[in-house]
């Protein structure tokens, strides 16, 4: 069965087609609403946080939630608009009583989500009082606190070359696919289809997250060349079956090499055939994975 990123992949072209030929007009719009998400980043004192808020028609806040970068732990907001103040509400009995901040310090009115560059105020929880200061940063569908994050110091050969949280494979998948050997090549295509659902759904991260992918798997062959001294299997030959694999997957390939999804289906083909070469002992399969698409 065909994953659901290999299908919508497929039709990126036709869509895009689609939208160029006519009105974009979306079940919101038609209704008079749009809804997304606003990314800020700030502090509440010396702590930074994190803030998303979901906007419908870009101006009227209708959730929203925060975090500390130092703790990741999301805190709901019940919100309340007051005149030009928003006031947010923790069920823990934090209360922010914020303002919009004007850019360049001009006080431009009426001021809103569009014509101001974030919020200020002051934090409250009981006798406890802190300025606080927020930037609007990002608007966009389905925000998450985590891209807000420094990126973690990483000690030793990391998992992922990459491991944003936008595109980083469900290791605990790959893991669990790599402990079992190899029964069929719908298993794998499964096993593929599953580390890739903590991805988010767009041709950059998930350009990335395959890659990632990739690059476990290449790491778990490098410590089987080192714990297995005399395996007939060499890095070198290894790098030779992966050329092989690379031009079966790019013969196989159901995109037009000047599509853009053309490298993706490739490389989300080798990554498959890695998983089948590691779930088979480190032994070679000779019959690709693709191999039907061969006979067409």
């Amino acid at each position: 069965m065909a994953s659901k990123f290999r299908i919508i992949i497929k039709y990126t072209f036709f869509i895009t087609m689609i939208f160029l030929l006519f009105p974009l007009v979306s079940y919101a719009d038609e209704m008079g609403k749009t809804v997304y998400d606003e990314g800020m980043t700030g502090k509440i004192g010396d702590s930074p946080i994190v803030m998303i808020m979901t906007l419908e028609n870009k101006t009227d806040p209708i959730a929203a939630h925060y975090s500390y970068v130092s703790q990741k732990i999301i805190i709901p907001l019940e919100i309340k608009i007051i005149d030009q103040k928003i006031i947010l509400s923790e069920p823990s009995g934090g209360v922010f009583d914020l303002h919009f901040k004007p850019p360049n310090g001009k006080n431009t009115r009426p001021l809103s989500f569009y014509t101001s560059i974030g919020l200020e105020g002051r934090w409250y929880n009981r006798e406890k009082s802190l300025p606080v200061s927020i930037q609007f940063e990002v608007t966009r569908d389905h925000l998450k606190d985590c891209i807000f994050y420094p990126d973690p110091k990483k000690i030793g050969r990391p998992d992922f070359f990459d491991s944003g949280c936008e595109h980083t494979p469900d290791k605990a998948v790959l893991d669990k696919c790599l402990s079992e050997a190899y029964t069929s090549d719908k298993s794998v295509n499964t096993c593929m289809d599953m580390s890739l659902r903590t991805c988010r759904f767009d041709q950059r991260n998930m350009n990335i997250c395959i890659s990632n992918i990739n690059y476990y798997f290449d790491g778990i062959t490098e410590k089987h060349f080192d714990s297995n001294k005399e395996t007939s299997l060499t890095a070198q030959s290894y790098q030779n079956w992966v050329k092989k694999v690379s031009e079966s997957c790019r013969e196989t390939s159901s995109f037009s090499p000047e599509g853009s999804g053309f490298s993706s289906d490739i490389e989300l083909c080798v990554s498959a055939e890695k998983l089948r070469f590691i779930q088979n002992n480190f032994q070679k399969i000779d019959t690709p994975l693709r191999s039907h698409r061969l006979l067409h």
